[in-house]
C-alpha cells in the first residue's frame, strides 16, 4: 500500500536534519545548476532532509535507505529546483518487501499541515512502476496515481535499474535503464525539492544521483 510521504523529526546522524515548511519565494531567481552525488562517505549527504520512518547508511560507496513499516522513507538534499530538471539515479534492491515502492520524488515541500506535496517516480522489485502526486489536502495525504501500478520489461526484477525523470514545465517524462515508460501531463507542482524514497520494510541502495536543471538559492554541486 503507497502511503503518505511525511516529514518526521528524528535522524541517525546530526548531518542529516527533518524536513521543515518554508517559503521558496524567498530564495531568490532560479539558476542553473548541475547536482551530482556519488555517496563516496557522509559528506555526500551533509545538510540533507530525511524522516523517522526509516533508517540509513553509507556502505561501499552507495546510499542505503531502509524502508518503515508503513509510510515512504524519504531522503534528500535541500537544494530547491525551480521549473525544468533531468533527473538520473541507480538503484538496487537488495531485500525485503517486493510490492513496496522505491525511486525518485521531485518539485516536493512541505506545507503548513506537515504534508509533502510532490511528485514520485517509482517501482518495485517485482518489475512494476507507477507515477504519484501527492497534494496535501486530505487526511494522511494519499497519493494521487497519475500512472497506476504498471509492469514493464525495462525493468529488471530485483536487481539493478537506473531511474530517469525529465521534467519540462508540464511534461513529465519516465525513463527505466534508458527505456522510455511513460509520460505525464500535470501542472499541479511547480518547483521543490528532489529526493529519494523506499516504502515498507525493503532495502535498496543508490548511487550517482545527478540532477540538471534550475535551482533557487544554490549554486552548481559536484562531490569532491
Amino acid at each position: 500500500m503507497l502511503a503518505a510521504a511525511v516529514a518526521g523529526c528524528d535522524s541517525p546522524d546530526r548531518a542529516v536534519s527533518p524536513e521543515a515548511p518554508f517559503d521558496w519565494e524567498d530564495l531568490g531567481p532560479a539558476q542553473a545548476i548541475s547536482y551530482q552525488i556519488d555517496f563516496a562517505d557522509t559528506e555526500a549527504v551533509h545538510g540533507w532532509v530525511t524522516n523517522d520512518v526509516g533508517t540509513w547508511e553509507i556502505a561501499d560507496g552507495r546510499l542505503l535507505l531502509h524502508g518503515g513499516e508503513r509510510f515512504f522513507m524519504s531522503m534528500g538534499p535541500t537544494v530547491h529546483f525551480a521549473g525544468d530538471l533531468d533527473l538520473t539515479v541507480q538503484t538496487q534492491w537488495m531485500r525485503g518487501s517486493v510490492t513496496g515502492g522505491y525511486g525518485v520524488t521531485w518539485r516536493a515541500r512541505v506545507n503548513r499541515d506537515n504534508y509533502v506535496l510532490g511528485y514520485g517516480f517509482v517501482i518495485t522489485a517485482a518489475g512494476r512502476y507507477s507515477v504519484l502526486r501527492w497534494d496535501g489536502e486530505k487526511p494522511g495525504n494519499p497519493p494521487v496515481f497519475l500512472i497506476e501500478w504498471t509492469e514493464s520489461a525495462a525493468i529488471n526484477p530485483f536487481g539493478a535499474n537506473d531511474l530517469q525523470v525529465i521534467a519540462v514545465a508540464d511534461t513529465l517524462r519516465f525513463l527505466a535503464n534508458g527505456t522510455h515508460v511513460g509520460t505525464v501531463v500535470d501542472d499541479r507542482h511547480s518547483e521543490g525539492r528532489v529526493g529519494l524514497i523506499v516504502e515498507d520494510e525493503q532495502q535498496v541502495s543508490f548511487d550517482d544521483l545527478d540532477v540538471r536543471g534550475f535551482a533557487r538559492g544554490a549554486a552548481s554541486t559536484e562531490d569532491p
